[in-house]
């Protein structure tokens, strides 16, 4: 039906997200070596710096 009324669908093509912009700063060193084990309260805090995409968005 689409074609006998010569109507035509344009598939959009999604980008894919890239926050490469090459090299940035300094990377810190590696102090605690996977090594998350605190002998006192307060004494170790990490935090996890992975980049992700929630629905769709950057």
């Amino acid at each position: 039906m689409l074609r006998s009324l010569r109507l035509v669908c344009k598939v959009r093509r999604k980008k894919r997200y890239n926050s490469y912009q090459g090299e940035q700063g300094i990377v810190a060193p590696n102090l605690l070596n996977r090594q998350f084990d605190a002998g006192a309260p307060n004494e170790k805090r990490v935090t996890d710096v992975t980049e992700f995409s929630v629905a769709d968005r950057p």
